[in-house]
């Protein structure tokens, strides 16, 4: 489409204000920063969730203030509690809203080799790290090469790691 992404809250912003009168049913007539949406959608789609992909601070209480939720890649429980659900909290609050869902990306490796999946997870984590924007999720000192946002469990077909995976969803 040619957009840049050089702003990309605003851009975010406008994208949602005028999607969410179309999954509503309703006609578009939004003039934003950069975008405009003048359009009606002929489709039912009833309750059609958004969820925006956010760690910035900013988008995290965009997220709680006005969509259904966040999908998180690379974050793990750690980082989620203390960093991404305030922000998304915070915005929900100002709404007067509850806490939208969270829904994380969680990458699971069965294995013996705990080295092996040590390095493939720094590996993948390595290749988000170039994004600025998704530097935030990682440790902030120096001296901590392991990522935050890496959650590793490491065990064999009889392990716990093993077990919850294999359990059937209550």
């Amino acid at each position: 489409m040619g957009i840049p992404w050089d702003r990309p809250f605003s851009l975010t912003r406008d994208f949602v204000n005028g999607l969410q009168p179309l999954l509503a049913g309703q006609a578009a007539h939004v003039v934003g920063e950069q975008l405009t949406t003048r359009t009606k959608l002929d489709i039912d789609a009833p309750n059609t969730p958004i969820l925006l992909a956010a760690l910035g601070p900013r988008m995290l209480r965009f997220a709680g203030e006005r969509v259904d939720g966040t999908t998180l890649g690379q974050c793990g429980p750690r980082t989620i509690a203390t960093y991404v659900l305030p922000h998304l909290d915070a915005g929900a609050a100002a709404a007067g809203r509850a806490r939208p869902r969270v829904m994380a990306l969680v990458r699971i490796c069965v294995t013996e080799d705990r080295r092996g999946a040590f390095e493939l997870a720094q590996a993948i984590s390595a290749r988000y790290q170039v994004f600025r924007r998704m530097r935030g999720c990682w440790p902030k000192k120096a001296s901590q090469t392991r990522p935050s946002c890496t959650s590793l469990e490491v065990g064999n077909r009889s392990s716990t790691a093993w077990r919850r995976m294999r359990r059937p969803r209550e």
